[in-house]
């Protein structure tokens, strides 16, 4: 499986501060220590700048949606059957889908494409209602 990863980051512009999801290829890579780095065109990756206030890499399950969207860590996901949201979290067995309540394996639902992303814990916290962070 190829190791994907996105990245939330909040940082300042002229004073403002400013939040967007990032795909790794917009200039950054994880090291194998797990240090987050920025490069660009004719710089060798370095430290992050001071400008990025939080930058938080978030890992791609390796799997897809049932309508073909990338799952990655952090994801909003309604299971098919499942009344509530659950969100995708990584636990040393693997990728898990998480509520108040529960804590359920991915690939169960996965299996008949019973997944669907309905957005991300960052950019859609009113989905968080009744899940646990």
């Amino acid at each position: 499986m190829e190791t994907k990863f996105r990245v939330w980051c909040e940082f300042e512009v002229k004073g403002e501060m400013v939040s967007c999801m990032e795909s790794a290829a917009s200039w950054f890579l994880l090291t194998q220590t797990g240090q987050l780095m920025e490069y660009g065109p004719m710089r060798p990756p370095h430290k992050l700048s001071g400008a990025y206030k939080k930058c938080i890499p978030l890992f791609f399950t390796g799997l897809f949606d049932k309508n073909g969207k990338e799952i990655y860590e952090g994801d909003v996901v309604k299971l098919e059957g499942m009344d509530r949201c659950f969100i995708v979290k990584y636990n040393y067995a693997g990728f898990e889908a998480v509520d108040k309540e529960n804590r359920l394996g991915l690939g169960e639902w996965y299996a008949d494409k019973r997944i669907e992303v309905i957005g991300n814990i960052y950019e859609n916290p009113e989905l968080l209602e009744g899940v646990s962070k």
